[in-house]
């Protein structure tokens, strides 16, 4: 707020009546009314009224003194409408309860909110979504978010949620369940338990509020003057300072002397189910209480719920720490200084700002393949007959998201006892029963992870993916018919990326050749196909949900059309790629198309489709077997 957009009446006669007000006026040059008039003028909704009464004692004869008076005043008022509380600008830092989510509300405007108010404002306003000043553009809040609402309202029953779905909470309920949670005094940044710290680091050494950051250079990095492309952030102000510490906690990437992730691994892969509003987004993602609460143990006490209450250095297992730890770990050991008035230097928001903070390694070393993220999808491993699940990370998505990854992020592959992929908790649930009950088509998931290598954040994966929904009487037949496209076309772009580098470069040097681009050619093909795939499945959803078989000719004649436009695709997508009237050696090129055409219309290629294949007897077979298909595989490859 500009101090030009403030005026003040002040009445000579304020020594008898003790109540001299300070009004807000819009920014129009126009003049006060006389002293004894002060009307109320157009102020901004965020204050609840348009006076702040002084006490007789607080007024200063002067008036110059007065007037600075009034405006300290007014940004208290404002301060705490905002969130941030009476006394201390920063005695409202509470992640439950302060006014630190900046969202997009339904009429366009962006506020920021309490966590009471994700249904409706409490001026009746709809937040659309959270918004965020990191590079996962809100994810952390948002997945804080769905952590609270998990933890303190989880449904009992599947019509529980879906009443919840269809029927926001308003901000004096959520209000109330925060209130009786009795979680509140530990979610405070800055009180005698700060949130998401540890308290016992006070005695380390003090660094750069920069070292909070996932994608900022480490202290390391600093010390050997290595950072040069990277500006340092001195100063970062309240809710910013929220985000990048609760990011901190669920994101962290794994590597370095100590230094400890969360349940669900380091630089995490994560899925979000969006809805129509933030409260529709968060709920989607809420498993029911039963479910929620078999991630962990029964314990309900604050100690428990809370990891920084009694902060743990061992490693909780989910046998002796309840399933809040997957939202609320703590395995970085932090603890920030106290804020001094300055201007952030992310947003330029004058205000409270947190500039230093002390780090110490070795905090709680969580196992993340004993602990089950309901957010992050997950693949299996099985040696010597042993199954283990690990969490699927952001490193291994480094040339974005696709329609190759339908299976594994929406659809399963492989059963419970054998190795293969599982998309998050909240993905199934929506596929065996809400994506009816909810009466939707399609939902949309948010894909999103910190892309790591050990220690270092390298950057961020993020894509918005819409799914087709599909009847649970014929999802396993419609599965099977979309995981033999996936792998039929997986095979087709692991030999155009071959075949490209081996038509530009020699064999003998392939090894010097960046990764990124045999990368980015297989990237560019996914993307080029997946206007071939979608209409493709939602008639094949159609055909099946009609009635239809699987392997009827109507299926048959989908699959050699999608095939063959796939293929065409590879070749074109070659072509584009090398010229062999530009190499140095045109049979190099000769030989990689002709291996290229061999894999697109030879049978390894069309049996991993599903379509009929012509033996060495003459006869046709259709489908394919399980041996069949890794026999493909190794014949493509």
């Amino acid at each position: 707020m500009s101090i030009s957009s403030l005026w003040c009446g002040l009445d000579p006669f304020a020594h008898l009546s003790g109540e001299p007000y300070c009004s807000l006026a819009a920014d129009t040059g126009s003049a006060p009314s006389p002293a004894r008039e002060v009307r109320p003028q157009a102020a901004p909704e965020r204050l609840a009224s348009p006076y702040v009464p002084l006490s007789p004692d607080s007024v200063d004869p002067h008036p110059l003194s007065a007037l600075l008076q009034y405006v300290l005043l007014i940004r208290a008022e404002w301060s705490k409408e905002n969130g941030m509380g009476e006394g201390p600008a920063w005695s409202g830092a509470n992640y439950l309860t302060g006014r630190w989510l900046s969202t997009l509300l339904d009429d366009g405007s962006i506020q920021k909110i309490a966590l009471s108010e994700i249904g409706f404002t409490k001026h009746g306003k709809t937040p659309i979504r959270v918004l965020g000043n990191m590079p996962d553009g809100g994810m952390a809040r948002l997945e804080f978010l769905i952590g609270a609402i998990q933890q303190m309202m989880p449904p009992e029953t599947s019509g529980d949620w879906l009443d919840g779905y269809f029927d926001p909470p308003s901000p004096e309920r959520l209000g109330r369940i925060i209130d009786e949670s009795g979680l509140a005094p530990y979610f405070d940044l800055f009180g005698a338990t700060p949130a998401f710290q540890d308290p016992a680091v006070a005695g380390e050494s003090a660094q750069g509020v920069s070292s909070l950051f996932l994608l900022q250079p480490g202290e390391q990095t600093r010390c050997r003057n290595q950072d040069i492309w990277g500006k340092d952030i001195a100063a970062v102000g309240i809710p910013e300072v929220m985000e990048a510490l609760y990011a901190l906690q669920i994101y962290s990437p794994a590597g370095g002397r100590g230094a400890r992730t969360s349940p669900s691994g380091g630089g995490p892969l994560r899925t979000f189910l969006l809805g129509d509003t933030l409260w529709q987004t968060v709920w989607s993602n809420i498993l029911p209480k039963a479910e929620w609460e078999a991630l962990g143990n029964k314990a309900h006490d604050a100690e428990s719920l809370v990891p920084w209450v009694k902060f743990r250095v061992d490693a909780p297992t989910p046998f002796d720490a309840p399933s809040s730890h997957l939202f609320w770990a703590c395995p970085r050991r932090v603890l920030l200084s106290k804020p001094e008035d300055g201007v952030c230097e992310i947003t330029g928001e004058p205000g409270p700002v947190v500039r230093k903070i002390r780090m110490a390694a070795y905090g709680p070393d969580y196992k993340s393949d004993l602990w089950r993220h309901p957010l992050t999808p997950y693949y299996r491993l099985k040696k010597s007959g042993v199954v283990q699940r690990l969490p699927r990370l952001g490193g291994a998505m480094a040339f974005g998201v696709s329609w190759r990854d339908y299976v594994g992020l929406f659809q399963e592959k492989g059963t419970a006892g054998d190795a293969g992929v599982e998309p998050a908790m909240t993905v199934r649930a929506w596929r065996r029963e809400r994506a009816s009950d909810t009466d939707r088509e399609t939902v949309r998931i948010q894909v999103f992870a910190y892309r790591c290598d050990n220690a270092k954040v390298l950057g961020t994966v993020a894509a918005a993916m819409p799914f087709l929904t599909v009847p649970p009487s014929v999802e396993a037949e419609f599965s099977s018919i979309v995981e033999n496209v996936v792998d039929g076309t997986g095979s087709l772009a692991s030999t155009l990326r071959r075949q490209s580098l081996l038509a530009r470069f020699d064999p003998k040097a392939l090894e010097n050749v960046p990764l990124s681009y045999g990368n980015q050619i297989e990237a560019d093909f996914w993307a080029q196909t997946e206007p071939l795939f979608r209409p493709f499945a939602k008639q094949v959803r159609d055909h099946l949900e009609g009635g239809g078989a699987p392997n009827d000719q109507a299926v048959v004649d989908l699959l050699a059309k999608l095939h063959g436009a796939i293929g065409q695709t590879a070749i074109r997508l070659f072509d584009d790629r090398v010229d062999v009237g530009q190499t140095d050696n045109p049979e190099r090129v000769v030989n990689a198309r002709r291996t290229l055409l061999m894999t697109v219309f030879g049978a390894p290629v069309r049996r991993t489709f599903g379509l009929p294949v012509e033996n060495t007897g003459g006869k046709k077979t259709s489908g394919k077997s399980k041996a069949t298909k890794t026999k493909a595989k190794e014949q493509t490859q």
